[in-house]
């Protein structure tokens, strides 16, 4: 598939070595540069969405991908279940002294308690084998187009629409405050639709679906929670997320109308 790794055999013949219970896989050096988060050129926007479009159709007939985002998450992940979650985690900002983290959960607290009682029906959604965590970090790019794309040790089946709106937030260099352009966005489904197909309650729901993921997922917990090194990039997604729930919360009939009229 264009943009994808390609993998070096191993002596078996496969691709992939066992080592102490761990497999892995090598792969090729891939030349080009990895952009920072809401930092992408009009090319690689458009390239983005084309990408997409293209993963999507490529792995259509793919089989045995777990289920990402689908009827178990809505089960679970609920407005409800994430009010207890947040309310353990402003126990611990206090504990802390994190007073910026203690305002935005705050803030979810209180959306959360006045949420939209969305109902999302699954079976009418568009859900696509896809890479599962799509966005700018996981691009290598040229002078003025995407050499690959990595990481796939995600690989699931998501609403293609979910994706769509998640890699077109993080690439934007608007949305790095939160503010989301409603023509820039629609112009990104656009050329997605260049290379694979939605229908029309696809559209109906892409915004809502993203707000609700987003408002429903306790990153500032998993920030908390978490031993890893790397550990804020947890908490770089909840301020992020955070930013955006707030322009969702004014806006998100406006990008559900400009959207569904594309």
């Amino acid at each position: 598939m264009e943009g994808s790794c390609r993998s070096i055999s191993a002596k078996h013949g496969g691709v992939s070595a066992d080592d102490s219970g761990r497999v892995f896989h090598v792969q090729k050096f891939i030349e080009g540069k990895v952009y920072e988060p809401n930092s992408a050129p009009d090319w690689l926007m458009k390239e983005s969405a084309e990408m997409l479009g293209k993963i999507h159709t490529a792995l259509k007939d793919y089989e045995g991908l777990n289920v990402g985002i689908g009827n178990d998450f809505f089960k679970y992940m609920t407005p409800e279940n994430a009010l207890r979650s947040y309310e353990n985690s402003l126990s611990i900002a206090r504990e802390n002294g994190d007073s910026e983290i203690e305002a935005d959960l705050l803030y979810r607290i209180g959306l959360m308690k006045k949420f939209p009682k969305y109902r999302f029906e699954i079976d009418k959604l568009t859900c696509v084998n896809t890479h599962g965590d799509y966005f700018i970090s996981q691009l290598i790019c040229g002078e003025d187009r995407i050499n690959a794309v990595i990481d796939w040790t995600t690989a699931c089946v998501h609403p293609a629409v979910w994706e769509i709106v998640r890699s077109y937030v993080y690439a934007a260099p608007e949305c790095a405050d939160g503010f989301i352009n409603a023509d820039n966005l629609a112009e990104y489904f656009r050329e997605y639709l260049r290379f694979s197909s939605l229908n029309e309650c696809d559209l109906k729901s892409a915004a809502e679906i993203f707000y609700y993921q987003i408002s429903v997922c306790d990153y500032y917990g998993q920030y908390y929670s978490s031993a890893a090194d790397n550990r804020e990039i947890y908490l770089h997604q909840a301020v992020f997320s955070t930013r955006l729930m707030k322009w969702f919360e004014r806006h998100i009939c406006e990008i559900t109308e400009r959207i569904t009229n594309l």
